[in-house]
């Protein structure tokens, strides 16, 4: 292991990536000040992400989304994000499953997948259309990696258009359109 493969602190998501200070915290002086061995910073969050793999559980994957974005710099050009978007580390679920998600995908635009940013979307597209298998509550911890991985066209909130339709017979209420009628000049006001 090489003094570039590990970091004195960071988040406890870090598993690829070793963090000094967890194991040896008597010993900053060494590591941190003399070695110069620096903490978590984007790159080693991104390095994490790309070592994500099928047997993750989806609260680790979360949990280094959430850190990536936390991390995430408002004036950061997306080139620093851009080793991600090839990366098989989102996970999707397709149909309601024991398991939390069914297998990890790429954010490349060959990759059919939505993010359900809502709960009624999500229970409504559920076993649909491939969707993101993070809550909408994770969803909204990450919306600033979303927008700088340019995900967020998947949105189902921005994707998804509602059209109303009836089924069915359409039976005439005499009653209740005699009294809609009455109150005509009320409701035109």
């Amino acid at each position: 292991m090489d003094l570039n493969d590990c970091v004195w602190s960071g988040p406890r998501c870090l598993k690829a990536t070793p963090c000094l200070a967890m194991h040896y915290p008597e010993h900053e002086p060494l590591f941190h000040d003399t070695l110069r061995i620096g903490d978590c910073n984007i790159k080693t969050l991104v390095l994490e992400a790309q070592h994500i793999i099928p047997s993750d559980s989806i609260d680790h994957i979360a949990q280094i989304f959430v850190a990536l974005n936390k991390y995430l710099d408002i004036s950061m050009t997306g080139t620093s994000m851009l080793p991600l978007i090839g990366c098989n580390i989102f996970p999707v679920v397709t149909r309601k499953s024991p398991s939390d998600f069914d297998f990890l995908c790429t954010a490349a635009e060959t990759d059919l997948w939505f993010i359900a940013d809502r709960i009624h979307l999500r229970e409504s597209f559920e076993s649909l259309v491939p969707l993101l298998a993070f809550d909408p509550i994770v969803i909204d911890k990450i919306g600033l990696l979303i927008h700088e991985l340019g995900l967020g066209k998947r949105m189902l909130s921005k994707a998804a258009k509602g059209v109303s339709k009836t089924e069915g017979r359409v039976d005439f209420h005499p009653g209740y359109t005699k009294l809609l009628q009455r109150k005509a000049r009320c409701i035109a006001r």
